[in-house]
């Protein structure tokens, strides 16, 4: 993707990231480089908007839709956004995920 974006001006940047994140929002790195994108324009209400969009179309993904960061980069920034409820329903359905896989990553002993 780095390649596709190369060089281009900023504006054209951004339109061409929006349109390769929009035409798969499960890709997850164009995601979250376009939330990164919007955080830097100072627009967090459509960073949380993108991601809300990645996390609709993850929920048949629920390895990937309830990675911690993804579920750390939620919980700090929906509450900045006024979505206190939709952070801690994520962090609670994720805590019952990986609550509930039979193979839990361990450290050794």
């Amino acid at each position: 993707m780095h390649q596709q974006l190369g060089g281009v001006p900023e504006t054209a940047f951004l339109q061409k990231l929006e349109s390769v994140f929009y035409g798969d929002e499960m890709n997850v790195a164009a995601g979250l480089l376009l939330i990164q994108t919007q955080m830097q324009k100072n627009n967090p209400s459509a960073a949380a908007m993108t991601l809300e969009k990645m996390f609709h179309a993850l929920k048949d993904a629920s390895e990937i839709k309830y990675a911690p960061g993804l579920i750390s980069l939620a919980v700090r920034l929906f509450p900045q956004e006024g979505k206190e409820e939709k952070a801690t329903t994520l962090l609670s359905e994720a805590k019952n995920h990986w609550s509930s896989r039979e193979t839990l990553v361990c450290a050794p002993s």
